[in-house]
């Protein structure tokens, strides 16, 4: 079934393709399938973890607007449209795609990866870039907080009305660096493995509230939670700019980033952030 699904979603993505244009440094060459790929960087030449796929780590569970139905083998949602579209640049057919489940610290983390590539909301930092590769950019977030009506930070409107409040957020996460570095809670944060576990805790109350990227913050206070609701941003300064994580060195990140470059110059970028992003885009009010 997976399979059905992942051909169902090939139609929108070839039909999402077959208008891309050229840019500098990214020359379109056509695949055997009739495919637009780049050049020297397509699946006959490209070394990856399974010979003749490419392999794609997403987090369990996988979020809206991000994935939808926690299923990237469907091609719904604004990193599964980017998985599926960046593939089908790199010469892959839909149904060459892997998709794997890993928890999101082993994608920030060094080491040999068993993935080629992760889509995992992962925010690009100096510190991260000594450990790991990162593509060029494809979407930007701010950090915001999410607890339930009538929780001790419900009508929280200061950064300073967090500093007594039980937070927590994903071990590893720009989210978590943000609770320490912004908020300074008299009580050390909660660090989860996973943002299941944290929409959890949260959903229970064993913690007041959650720092997540905007848009995962507001699915979550509609899906994860009951009564949830979103505080608002956090006052950092320009967005956090989202990447794909590859291993340190790997010689698909050139690729990856020139598949990238074509998305945003061609609109795909633009046209998967309408689809997917747009209604998670609703101004939110910023802590001061």
């Amino acid at each position: 079934m997976r399979g059905l699904r992942a051909a169902a979603a090939a139609v929108a993505v070839v039909l999402g393709l077959g208008a891309c244009s050229t840019s500098a440094g990214s020359e379109p060459t056509s695949s055997s399938a009739g495919q637009v790929t780049l050049k020297g960087c397509d699946k006959g030449v490209l070394r990856t973890v399974q010979s003749g796929a490419l392999t794609i780590a997403v987090e369990d569970p996988a979020y809206a607007p991000w994935f939808i139905d926690n299923d990237p083998s469907n091609g719904q949602g604004y990193e599964g449209g980017v998985g599926y579209h960046v593939a089908q640049l790199l010469g892959y057919d839909p149904s060459d795609v892997r998709w794997v489940r890993r928890p999101f610290p082993d994608a920030v983390r060094p080491g040999a990866k068993s993935y080629d590539l992760a889509l995992m909301e992962a925010a690009i930092t100096p510190q991260r870039q000594t450990t790991v590769d990162f593509s060029d950019p494809y979407y930007g977030v701010r950090q915001a907080v999410v607890t339930w009506s009538g929780s001790p930070i419900a009508n929280a409107s200061r950064v300073a009305n967090l500093r007594t409040a039980r937070l927590g957020a994903v071990t590893d996460s720009t989210s978590y660096a943000a609770i320490g570095a912004q908020i300074r809670p008299t009580t050390a944060a909660t660090a989860f493995a996973s943002m299941r576990e944290a929409s959890a805790a949260l959903a229970r109350h064993e913690i007041e509230g959650i720092v997540a990227d905007q848009p995962t913050a507001a699915y979550l206070s509609t899906a994860a939670l009951d009564d949830g609701k979103v505080l608002g941003e956090l006052p950092a300064q320009g967005d956090e700019q989202l990447g794909a994580v590859l291993a340190k060195g790997s010689a698909l990140t050139p690729c990856v980033s020139a598949a990238l470059a074509r998305m945003r110059a061609d609109g795909t970028l633009t046209r998967l952030a309408d689809q997917w992003m747009t209604p998670r885009k609703t101004p939110l009010p910023r802590l001061s």
